[in-house]
């Protein structure tokens, strides 16, 4: 097996416990690839109301791969951009 990215662990098997090393095969269904979003303008109406209080939200990624998000322009929204755990790259 060659791997072609950086890999910051050991895979010596005097250094894993048990000893040996397995490889398997990843998969998410569900998750989509090479996707992104870019160019344009989100204006929310101005809410006067308490922080804690729900307000407008820009832009939630999640279940992603392979994703870009470029040029985008916000205003007047709270908590404006969220990527979930399960985005890569």
């Amino acid at each position: 097996m060659t791997l072609d990215v950086p890999y910051p662990d050991v895979l010596d098997s005097q250094f894993v416990s048990p000893p040996g090393v397995s490889v398997t095969k990843y998969t998410f269904p569900g998750r989509i690839s090479q996707v992104g979003v870019e160019g344009f303008s989100v204006v929310a109406v101005p809410q006067n109301v308490d922080i804690t209080e729900p307000q407008f939200q820009g832009l939630s990624v999640s279940a992603v791969i392979d994703s870009w998000v470029r040029d985008l322009v916000f205003q007047d929204t709270q908590n404006t951009t969220t990527v979930s755990g399960n985005v890569s790259g």
